[in-house]
């Protein structure tokens, strides 16, 4: 049934999905969290909310324009569930900005495929990792999603490698800037200051665990499917799924290194993961597997608010 909705692509399908997230993301707010909200504290979480549907609409385009799925609703309905699944994520501005960032990078790494204005975008993509920096520190490990490009696409050109320097080096010139004018040096240190922490504790929670055990495990099935079906496809389609897998893998390092304690860092496996599991429902031929997989994820979000 479920399977059979999502399967196809409908203005439907994006209200619905989209409404779900509205509802959920206020849910969480009031219900898990407790939250009362005062004067721009609202307008604040409204463009939190907001900046959260763009990113799925974000997701949806990225997975259609380079041929990562075929036209269905998978990605964008994984990729709304796999967020929803840890409340946490829904609290945190700057995972949220952060993650928005890194979408928009991927979107331009994804482009590459025309081999056309290739420096632009690798400089375009540098920039908006850059960005995402200011917001969460760890996020900068997704210039290696950069340099990844360079080496699918035009590794032979010297002066695509320099690149990322330039752009990232951009960002960072201007904070330096600001850093210093304000006279705040500790505020500087601070911001260049990496915490890493291998902290499983705040995984032991069933709230946590539970989802993130489950979706391991579908997950690294569909990842072997995933891998399989790189082999099969054009050679463009291949740069863009060998993509999303080295994304999935900056984001778990953030994951596994990451100083947070509330798993609000898995923000950054959603899309990758996502892509990897619509992938999987696409290609297999089995009607319940489809069913099973989908209805864990719709209900897993809802488990999460009662544990």
């Amino acid at each position: 049934m479920i399977s059979s909705i999502f399967g196809k692509t409908k203005p439907i399908n994006f209200i619905f999905i989209g409404f779900f997230l509205f509802l959920y993301f206020w849910s969480v707010q009031f219900f898990v969290f407790d939250s009362a909200f005062k004067g721009t504290e609202w307008l604040e979480k409204f463009g939190l909310c907001l900046l959260l549907i763009l990113s799925a609409l974000l997701v949806d385009f990225i997975s259609k324009k380079n041929d990562l799925s075929q036209s269905n609703s998978y990605p964008i309905l994984l990729f709304v569930l796999l967020m929803c699944m840890y409340p946490p994520i829904l609290k945190s501005s700057k995972f949220i900005i952060a993650n928005f960032f890194v979408l928009l990078a991927v979107r331009r790494l994804m482009s590459l495929r025309t081999n056309m204005a290739i420096k632009q975008k690798l400089f375009d993509a540098s920039l908006l990792i850059g960005f995402s920096f200011l917001w969460y520190q760890w996020s900068l490990l997704f210039v290696l999603l950069v340099y990844t490009g360079v080496l699918f696409y035009d590794a032979k050109d010297y002066r695509n490698w320099l690149v990322p320097v330039i752009g990232i080096g951009a960002v960072l010139f201007f904070v330096v800037t600001y850093y210093y004018i304000t006279d705040n040096i500790s505020g500087l240190i601070e911001v260049f200051t990496f915490h890493v922490e291998f902290n499983i504790q705040k995984y032991k929670y069933l709230s946590f665990s539970i989802p993130i055990v489950t979706t391991l495990i579908i997950g690294v099935f569909a990842l072997l499917a995933y891998l399989v079906n790189i082999k099969i496809r054009s050679a463009k389609a291949q740069k863009a799924m060998a993509l999303v897998v080295a994304s999935l893998f900056i984001g778990l390092g953030i994951s596994t290194f990451s100083e947070d304690v509330n798993v609000a860092e898995l923000i950054f496996i959603a899309f990758p993961l996502a892509m990897i599991i619509a992938n999987y429902l696409q290609i297999t031929k089995v009607k319940w597997v489809k069913e099973t997989v989908l209805w864990i994820f719709v209900l897993l979000p809802f488990l999460a608010l009662v544990l």
